[in-house]
């Protein structure tokens, strides 16, 4: 019987998928048609006026439906999302949708060979042992108790976000929730799951956290000093919501795990450290260290900015390979999540068509015209507080079912724009961008780049995915309130000035 509904789901989302691609041609076509940029110095300026010939407006058609393919074909079939990603690829360089110095560029390199050398290094530091100690100290700190365990990954998980990235923050999280369900024999769902949404939370406390951050420091000229005065209590305080959501959503696991402690024979004996999990501690600490102070020895240094943060861990990979000699290559080979690095390629190129066929500019267009229309009745405050919802709502909404980074690239001009007519309270607009595509990452497994490396690594451990079902249920309700609390301290911070 479960065969049978398997069989029938998978016939009804080819189906959904087909009908998708047969009839989103007519819809999009129709919709970028009637979008229309009037020819005003600001737009004339920018070249976006080419964007309204019907040569553009097919381009902007066939931009969006390959790019919802793709993103379609990841949620449906997971498993086949590179070569989807691939064909996608593969018609928006032949349709001429996008140049192919722009795709590369959007493909976003620095980040692969990041993730592809933190793959290394946190593979050989646990194969030295080093997570096995943590692992023990951390059950034995948090008295073999189930919940006191899922508050330290909450916490653990934002803290190592904020400090490092989310990407070192996930890799390392889910090596010790891996470890402790195969120890244990338990379902790691429930602690990898709350271990996420700690990380897409944490990661936007500063501006190391989340290329998202990155991205609005640089567009905005926003200080790290910005960030602990905005973004870092909001992180806090919606890091520590979390958690009674945790207990009551997991509460049945906890109480299962719980009886499966007390009849184990547990040791309350502190580990001892051995020299090969000592020299893995030593990576790991000199790792995290110089990532964390990456900026600031950029500036000490007069080096490009993030050029550090592919530097240091290219440095530590190597050292990592050299130091194994013979079995280098073995290992290269063998702890590489190399179909999800090239998922990633394709995930980030894609967002380049949406630009080079004016999709973007349209895009902006109408949020500038709706701002404009509600202006005129509503007070400053107000006008800010609903734009600001409106903002991370549908910035939220691009960021689950398409790309964070995408979704910021869509709006950052959109806010630009709107700063840009002096409204009071605008600048507050920027936070709307970092919220939403930090916060509502959590509310679908493609949400952000750290859920697609834990995907990744899941599918590998235990051949299956998460589903999407399990995971929205949860992670829509964590996004929306998570993302309330996030924007009432922003309005606090703004409108009462403390």
């Amino acid at each position: 019987m479960q065969v049978q509904y398997a069989a029938i789901l998978k016939n009804t989302k080819l189906l959904v998928y087909i009908l998708f691609l047969i009839i989103s041609p007519f819809i999009f076509y129709n919709i970028f048609s009637s979008i229309l940029i009037p020819p005003e110095l600001k737009f004339v300026e920018k070249n976006w006026l080419i964007y309204n010939e019907p040569e553009y407006v097919m381009k902007q058609t066939l931009s969006v439906v390959v790019f919802s393919m793709i993103i379609l074909a990841t949620l449906f079939f997971w498993r086949f999302r590179v070569p989807v990603a691939m064909i996608g690829v593969a018609l928006m360089i032949i349709g001429g949708l996008v140049e192919l110095d722009l795709l590369v560029e959007y493909m976003n390199m620095p980040v692969i060979i990041f993730l592809l050398c933190m793959m290394i290094i946190v593979s050989y530091i646990r194969r030295l042992g080093f997570f096995d100690f943590i692992l023990e100290r951390t059950m034995i700190l948090t008295k073999f108790e189930p919940k006191v365990l899922l508050v330290f990954f909450v916490l653990m998980s934002a803290f190592m976000a904020a400090a490092v990235d989310e990407v070192s923050s996930i890799l390392f999280m889910s090596v010790l929730i891996f470890d402790l369900a195969k120890r244990f024999d338990i379902d790691p769902l429930p602690y990898l799951m709350c271990s996420i949404f700690a990380t897409n939370i944490g990661s936007s406390a500063t501006v190391l956290g989340n290329p998202v951050g990155v991205y609005v420091a640089f567009y905005a000229s926003l200080s790290f000093d910005d960030f602990l005065k905005w973004a870092t209590p909001a992180a806090v305080l919606s890091s520590i919501i979390i958690i009674p959501l945790m207990f009551k959503q997991y509460s049945s696991f906890l109480s299962k795990f719980k009886e499966t402690l007390s009849s184990s024979t547990l040791s309350e004996k502190s580990p001892s450290l051995s020299s090969e999990a000592k020299n893995g501690g030593i990576i790991f600490t000199i790792t995290l260290l110089l990532l964390a102070l990456h900026h600031t020895l950029e500036t000490i240094f007069l080096l490009p900015k993030n050029s550090l943060l592919v530097a240091i861990p290219l440095a530590i990979a190597s050292y990592v390979l050299l130091s194994l000699k013979d079995e280098a290559i073995e290992f290269f080979e063998k702890n590489i999540e190399w179909w999800t690095l090239v998922y990633f390629m394709f995930l980030f190129s894609i967002s380049s068509t949406l630009e080079f066929t004016g999709v973007t500019a349209k895009i902006s267009l109408l949020f500038i015209s709706l701002y404009e229309s509600i202006s005129t009745f509503l007070p400053p405050q107000l006008l800010i507080v609903v734009f600001f919802i409106i903002c991370v709502t549908i910035i939220g909404f691009l960021s689950a079912f398409l790309d964070n980074i995408v979704a910021v690239a869509i709006f950052l001009p959109i806010i630009s724009e709107i700063v840009s007519l002096h409204i009071p309270f605008a600048e507050i607009l920027w936070w709307s961008v970092l919220i939403g595509g930090c916060y509502f990452g959590n509310a679908t497994p493609i949400g952000s780049t750290a859920n697609i490396v834990v995907l990744g690594l899941f599918d590998k451990r235990y051949g299956k995915s998460i589903p999407f079902k399990q995971w929205f249920k949860v992670g829509l309700i964590i996004s929306f309130l998570t993302s309330l609390i996030a924007s009432l301290y922003i309005f606090a911070v703004e409108f009462l000035a403390f």
